[in-house]
């Protein structure tokens, strides 16, 4: 995993990730947005928990999970449709 990876994944309070043979993240627990993110830096793959993007700045779920275990929470968000 890049740097830039690593920080971002800790800005979401992910502790536990790795990248499947595309490049994109597995995350084993939950993800959350603060609500200052806009984007989705990079794509996930997977998400053993939740994915919490309620009150984030997004305008666009591209790069959201394929799969999600427990929950996936956008509310409150810029994303239109």
């Amino acid at each position: 995993m890049t740097p830039e990876l690593i920080m971002y994944l800790a800005r979401l309070n992910v502790h536990d990730a790795t990248l499947s043979p595309s490049g994109r993240v597995i995350v084993n627990g939950n993800v959350y947005f603060s609500s200052g993110e806009t984007s989705i830096e990079f794509p996930f793959e997977s998400v053993t928990g939740y994915f919490d993007c309620t009150g984030a700045q997004i305008t666009s779920l591209e790069g959201a999970p394929q799969s999600v275990g427990t929950g996936f929470y956008c509310n409150h968000t810029k994303i239109t449709s």
